[in-house]
């Protein structure tokens, strides 16, 4: 039987979860808190992941050697 694809969270997913846990944690009291530092945690992560567009860039940039400039007289 075949899975069904999920999305992943994005950013706005994960705001809308961290503003809940935080409204569950002053509700509900600090045992609630190990699920807003992991989602946090997450969200984090989610917000460091660079552009793949950009991080292969900055691969070919660091293998080719760097051009010299012309200078114009």
């Amino acid at each position: 039987m075949a899975r069904a694809a999920h999305p992943e969270p994005t950013m706005k997913d994960y705001d809308e979860a961290v503003l809940y846990l935080a409204e569950c944690v002053v509700v509900h009291g600090e045992r609630f808190a190990p699920f807003l530092d992991s989602v946090i945690a997450e969200r984090d992560r989610l917000a460091a992941r660079q552009d793949p567009v950009a991080r292969a860039r900055a691969i070919l940039a660091k293998a080719r050697p760097a051009e010299p400039q012309q200078h114009r007289p």
